[in-house]
């Protein structure tokens, strides 16, 4: 593979006004897309820039790429799910109001055409969760064995012949 990635899901700015702004960083190296969007007015930069350098750390620790090596190759920019609002209007009408998010997707290649090694990625990951224990639940979750006591206490005074009040009301 010859580029990292990194997504954000669900930004809360509408696609369109996203792509005005990752229109400006592709083809730039890491430092000037980053120095480009501190000077930016729009809304979606803070979500960029977090995301640019989410993707410039991960090339640096998980592929051993340089910040000074790297450029912005790839910018994808999808639409998210769509909240939809309603507002009111006159005579008793409501009117729809789509509030749209982004998905976005941002590779960076390297420069001096250097390959980028996922089975060493991979390595990295294992020996990482190694140290970590994993609780099991012998097949059920906490919930489910919960509730299947619940369900299994409330047969038992079905049983023993106690009966529940089911309305307070008494019939007229």
């Amino acid at each position: 593979m010859d580029s990292v990635f990194a997504k954000l899901r669900n930004l809360r700015v509408s696609p369109k006004k996203v792509r005005q702004v990752t229109r400006l960083l592709k083809g730039m190296s890491y430092f000037e897309a980053e120095s480009q969007l501190l000077h930016l007015p729009q809304k979606s930069v803070p979500g960029v820039l977090k995301l640019l350098r989410s993707a410039g750390a991960n090339a640096e620790n998980n592929f051993n790429l340089s910040k000074q090596d790297i450029f912005v190759s790839k910018i994808l920019v999808d639409a998210g799910p769509t909240l939809k609002r309603m507002m009111e209007r006159a005579r008793g009408r409501g009117m729809l109001i789509n509030k749209r998010t982004s998905q976005i997707t941002l590779f960076l290649s390297s420069k001096s055409g250097k390959k980028i090694d996922l089975a060493s990625s991979a390595k990295h990951h294992s020996s990482v969760n190694q140290g970590k224990t994993k609780i099991s639940t012998q097949g059920r979750s906490a919930k489910a064995h919960i509730r299947n006591k619940s369900v299994a206490g409330e047969k038992g005074r079905k049983s023993s012949g106690v009966k529940r009040k089911i309305f307070s009301r008494k019939a007229i």
